[in-house]
């Protein structure tokens, strides 16, 4: 693969396209047809989102903390269609700092959870809040403390952080979801609820992490010691290696049936300067 573009994540849409965010600056996002042939660029305004999740009817709901925090809606191309403002948490500089939590958009609702605050906000696709998730025992703690805002103390202010982080958040089934929990001290854990908030399963104090994103018919399975990359040149060549067994590689299910390669051809000078 050619040094390029960084992959951050991947989701599709309803199996009909697959959108890929990457964290190089002026080269935020590409489009997919959901056979992997490259539509190009996303819209020249997107820009790189904390979380984002494709609902069934092909919008993307995105959530950006680092600055102003807010619920984007976007078409399918990452255009801003609407933003909202997010209702505030306890430890907004932890949220900011900790890449940690996840977005789930189901078509009726908008599902957040992330690293400054326990709760998950159940938002309507206008991003007004219809309820907290959040039934807890002793074995959770609240943060001790928020961190820093200025980024040159926050090393020095995590050796005394203690307390229970949402560490990631997903999409189980049509009718559940699933978070789970990362705790310095008592180790990890994970709960499952109904979409109306009933707990229905936990399982706490475990010693290992894992990572499991399912869209639609396709599932994305990542083990935590390993990095999901994809390499783009500037005009959005791609091409993603599908072994289950090479660290840095996707490894991308569909329907239970591995797909064998995925990638995109590079444009030629027409085309990119089309997407320029």
């Amino acid at each position: 693969m050619t040094a390029g573009i960084q992959a951050s994540a991947a989701m599709f849409g309803n199996d009909e396209f697959i959108f890929v965010e990457n964290n190089s600056a002026g080269y935020w996002g590409y489009q997919f047809t959901a056979e992997g042939a490259c539509l190009g660029r996303a819209d020249p305004n997107y820009a790189s989102t904390d979380f984002f999740d494709v609902d069934p009817d092909g919008i993307i709901y995105g959530v950006r903390i680092r600055s102003k925090r807010k619920l984007m809606r976007m078409n399918s191309a990452g255009k801003v269609l609407e933003e909202f403002p997010l209702p505030p948490v306890k430890f907004p500089n932890a949220e900011a700092r900790f890449d940690q939590g996840g977005l789930i958009a189901d078509g009726t609702h908008i599902f957040y959870a992330s690293a400054g605050t326990l709760d998950i906000l159940k938002l309507d696709p206008n991003g007004k809040l219809v309820d907290r998730i959040s039934e807890r025992n002793s074995w959770f703690r609240s943060l001790n403390k928020d961190l820093p805002a200025d980024y040159t103390q926050v090393f020095s202010a995590m050796k005394d952080l203690r307390g229970t982080t949402i560490w990631s958040f997903f999409e189980l089934t049509d009718e559940t979801i699933m978070v789970q929990y990362f705790d310095r001290d008592n180790g990890t854990g994970y709960q499952v609820f109904t979409k109306d908030g009933v707990l229905l399963a936990e399982e706490l104090g475990l010693n290992t992490l894992f990572w499991h994103v399912g869209i639609g018919s396709f599932t994305l399975w990542f083990n935590l010691t390993l990095t999901a990359v994809v390499s783009c040149p500037i005009q959005c060549s791609m091409s993603i290696s599908l072994s289950h067994l090479d660290p840095g590689n996707y490894v991308v299910f569909h329907k239970s049936r591995i797909i064998k390669n995925w990638c995109c051809p590079t444009p030629t000078k027409t085309q990119s300067q089309e997407q320029n």
